[in-house]
Parts: C-alpha cells; sequence; structure tokens
C-alpha cells in the first residue's frame, strides 16, 4: 500500500510556477541573479541564444540574437517585471534583478539551475490553482477516488463550504473532465480512467523531484535568512517534524519586497 503523504495547501496559492515554466525564463534569472550591474537586452539576447545553443557568445549571429529578443520584449521580460523579479527598462533597453525576497532563497537558485524540459511540462501543470489543489488531494490519499468523491472534497476545499451548491458542483465537474483530468494523464502525473470513473495520483518522478527539490531545507543557509525572514527556519523545521515530508512550499517567494 502507498504511504499517505502530506501536501500543505499553501502550494496553491503560490503564483511563481508561471514565471518559472520554462527553461528560458529560468536561464534568463541565472543570467541575472550573476550579474552584478545592469544587462542590456542585446547582451542578454546574446548570452540566451549561445546558452540555448551551446555556442560562444562570439558564434550567435546578430539575426539568432534578434529573434530572441523580440520575444524577450513581447513576452518574458513583461511577466517577469510584473512578477516583481526583474527591472526592465524599457526606454533603456537594460534589464536587472530586483530585490525581490525569493531570489535570496538558496531553494529558488536550485530550481534555476534545472533545464529539464519535462520540468516545463511539470510546472505548466502546476501553473493552474485548481489542478494544483486536485493534486494535493489525490497526492494525499493512497488509494483511488472516484471522480464524484474527488468534486466533492476539491468543491468543499475550494469553497470552504461543507456542502458545496449544485450550481459550484456542476461548473467544477466540467472543468474537470473536459481540462483537468484529461491534462493531468496525458501528462503521465495522474491515472484516470474514464469508464471506471476512478483517478489516482501516480509517482510521478518530475514532482517528486520538484517537490524534493524545492523544499528540503538547507538549515545552514536558512539560518543565516531566519533574522530577516522572522521565523523561517522554525517554521521548515517544524513542517518537517509533523509531516515527515520534506515538501513545504516557500510562501514567502510570493512576497515581493520590490516596490
Amino acid at each position: 500500500m502507498r504511504k499517505r503523504k502530506r501536501t500543505p495547501r499553501s502550494e496553491t496559492q503560490n503564483p511563481l510556477f508561471t514565471v518559472l515554466g520554462t527553461s528560458r525564463r529560468r536561464a534568463i534569472l541565472r543570467i541575472l541573479r550573476d550579474r552584478t550591474t545592469v544587462i542590456s537586452e542585446h547582451e542578454l539576447s546574446l548570452t540566451l541564444a549561445a546558452i540555448e545553443q551551446e555556442l560562444s557568445v562570439a558564434d550567435v549571429s546578430n539575426e539568432e540574437a534578434r529573434d530572441i529578443r523580440i520575444d524577450l520584449r513581447h513576452f518574458h521580460l513583461p511577466l517577469l517585471e510584473d512578477s516583481g523579479l526583474v527591472n526592465w527598462k524599457r526606454e533603456e533597453g537594460t534589464v536587472s534583478t530586483t530585490d525581490h525576497v525569493a531570489l535570496t532563497d538558496p531553494l529558488f537558485h536550485r530550481l534555476l539551475t534545472v533545464e529539464s524540459t519535462e520540468l516545463d511540462e511539470v510546472l505548466s501543470v502546476l501553473s493552474n490553482k485548481r489542478r494544483r489543489l486536485l493534486l494535493a488531494i489525490l497526492r494525499d490519499d493512497p488509494t483511488p477516488l472516484s471522480r464524484t468523491a474527488l468534486l466533492q472534497e476539491l468543491a468543499r476545499q475550494e469553497t470552504g463550504e461543507t456542502a458545496p451548491s449544485q450550481a459550484v458542483l456542476d461548473d467544477i465537474m466540467v472543468s474537470l473532465s473536459h481540462d483537468h483530468l484529461p491534462r493531468l494523464a496525458t501528462a503521465g502525473i495522474i491515472d484516470y480512467d474514464a469508464e471506471t470513473d476512478h483517478v489516482a495520483y501516480i509517482e510521478h518522478p518530475e514532482l517528486e523531484e520538484l517537490f524534493t527539490l524545492l523544499h528540503k531545507p538547507d538549515n545552514r543557509l536558512v539560518s543565516k535568512l531566519d533574522g530577516f525572514f522572522g521565523g523561517l527556519l522554525t517554521s521548515y523545521r517544524q513542517a518537517n517534524k509533523s509531516s515527515g515530508d520534506p515538501i513545504e512550499w516557500p510562501n514567502f517567494w510570493s512576497e515581493s519586497h520590490h516596490d
């Protein structure tokens, strides 16, 4: 029998899954993290192209850098700016990191080093709040759930009501049947049999690795930060002691200190 897991519900509120959900944005943050000064969009584009193509910067063509710069300006930089992780000066064409608290966390740095395309898919799946809560419910229970039981538990946790209305149940059921369950099944994260109407979490290696990567505490480094974040080390230790599981979503990542 599969051992029961405890997945903190706080992870359903973390807004950084989308931001970190592509290897290109993680690479952007790695590049910026290692800089002590601002970087031009052109230099950032050249460096990204070199990393992605495994070339030296000198071997990257202007056309390749231009294409990446267009992608940065129209997609990645606006999202990173909105998240509070980067300062982007459009008129000057420069980029730098902010003082966002997540950028000081060694766990966040570990995530930035992962270049797996499988991780991109997992983060994409987790970017949706309902899917995160759904997975937390399934991961906490070692036995398969019927779709109806899953629906009722999901509705109770989303609404905080012991008996959600039929309208709420109907709305959630549509999204489960036509979106979330098929997508999670296609990603290989759940086992969903539409005929038997049962759903179960699969021990998905990338997802489990992500949990471990992010939430196994580094007590030495956290100790140095504890004075700034007020009880962070204590909360890490208590979470691990109470659950026996290394997962504890770092909620403070969502608290930007950048205005």
